[in-house]
């Protein structure tokens, strides 16, 4: 009998998490923290003050073409980003990754063959970006400490995306609000990852951030939706 081994994937904030007592869950065949406490208690905690999780898992897509619309890129399963005149992030559900970057890839070869020329090219960014998700009616206060962007909602409402400094490392901070409750999805290089999540911490003891896990983040998403 064959036995076929998946590789084990970790997020940068592995053993961050692991350090803080969480207990650790496979999501999509990425080992990341399920719970630090009764997830009930971290859902509520968000709900009323403030909380930082890991989702370095987030399925995310880079495409870059001459002439982007965005508007027009639209797939079943996925938020589209706009960053540039020129440029926009996909992201998704990991489960959905596949065929997602399937359905953008026949998009780039099916405008190869109009142009005879690459003129659309996308990229499996999901590694590349640490993203963590800062919640709750204090994360804009907390959010405002480690950059100077502008987060009021006039300039970065919810489904807005913006690139800045963020605890002097370079950041894309996408808004997506889980319902009534504001939320930043903060995406750094892999490399920052670890790094940036002590920032946000820091920023955040004020405010008596908590670390939530993926069941407390699913809840909050679940009753957003």
């Amino acid at each position: 009998m064959t036995v076929t081994m998946q590789p084990v994937k970790r997020t940068p904030l592995y053993r961050t998490a692991l350090a803080l007592g969480a207990t650790m869950t496979d999501h999509a065949g990425w080992q990341v923290a399920a719970r630090f406490r009764s997830p009930d208690a971290e859902a509520q905690q968000v709900q009323a003050g403030v909380g930082l999780a890991d989702a370095s898992w987030l399925g995310k897509l880079e495409v870059r073409s001459r002439d982007l619309d965005p508007a027009g890129w639209q797939i079943a399963g996925t938020t589209v980003w706009p960053l540039t005149a020129s440029g926009m992030l996909v992201t998704c559900e990991p489960p959905d990754m596949p065929a997602v970057l399937q359905a953008l890839q026949d998009r780039a070869a099916s405008a190869m063959e109009a142009t005879n020329s690459p003129s659309l090219y996308v990229t499996d960014a999901t590694s590349v970006y640490a993203a963590l998700v800062l919640a709750g009616p204090h994360s804009r206060a907390v959010l405002q400490r480690l950059t100077a962007l502008d987060l009021s909602d006039n300039a970065l409402p919810d489904v807005a995306c913006a690139r800045t400094g963020l605890a002097h490392v370079h950041a894309t901070i996408l808004r997506q609000d889980l319902g009534p409750v504001p939320a930043y999805w903060l995406l750094v290089g892999w490399e920052y990852g670890a790094y940036v999540w002590d920032a946000v911490i820091h920023a955040g003891e004020s405010a008596s951030i908590v670390p939530i896990g993926l069941e407390a983040l699913q809840r909050l998403r679940g009753a957003a939706r």
